[in-house]
């Protein structure tokens, strides 16, 4: 891959370029993001993936920020789930999470997330 920088630190996954040379690439379902929140005596995380059906579903997490690392363990008081629909609510003001009828949907994601990105590389290009 022909590039003009070096990423040093800092970065996981792999490089679009490819996808960008194919559009009809397989590729991941879903964008991944993280963001901290609680400080350092009470640190929790917000893993988030945006899937390629337009729901945007996040789990805050207990977060060890001695090691930066999580088991995804749910057991501090801001730990929850969100779900978003962005076909019908792309301003976010509506959380699903809890709806019984996005119980499955919920548990689907949530297994999808702690997995990570890397459980569906497997049809992407290297």
């Amino acid at each position: 891959e022909n590039k003009p920088w070096t990423v040093r630190r800092c970065t996981e996954g792999q490089s679009f370029l490819k996808l960008f040379e194919n559009p009809n690439a397989a590729w991941k379902n879903a964008s991944y993001s993280q963001y901290p929140r609680g400080g350092t005596k009470n640190p929790y995380m917000g893993y988030s993936m945006t899937t390629d059906k337009n729901l945007r579903f996040t789990a805050w997490v207990d977060f060890d920020g001695h090691t930066n690392t999580t088991t995804f363990s749910m057991h501090g008081s801001k730990c929850g789930f969100e779900l978003y629909d962005h076909k019908t609510d792309p301003a976010e003001n509506v959380n699903l999470a809890y709806r019984s009828e996005h119980k499955q949907t919920v548990d689907k994601l949530f297994a999808q997330l702690k997995a990570g990105w890397r459980a569906t590389a497997g049809g992407l290009p290297t």
